[in-house]
């Protein structure tokens, strides 16, 4: 599709993928990977709060 300049934009439909997806994998795939990393992140922070009480 070209604009008023002439530029071609490419077409107007999506494929339905977002840069959510393109950076994590696919759809649910993503999710958990993002939940994995946090939840060790997470944890981490914790434990070291644990630790460091203790000292």
């Amino acid at each position: 599709m070209a604009d008023g300049g002439g530029a071609d934009r490419g077409s107007v439909i999506s494929t339905g993928r977002n840069a959510a997806d393109g950076r994590h994998g696919s759809g649910v795939e993503g999710w958990v990977t993002v939940t994995a990393v946090l939840a060790a992140v997470l944890l981490s922070f914790f434990a070291t709060l644990v630790v460091v009480s203790y000292v």
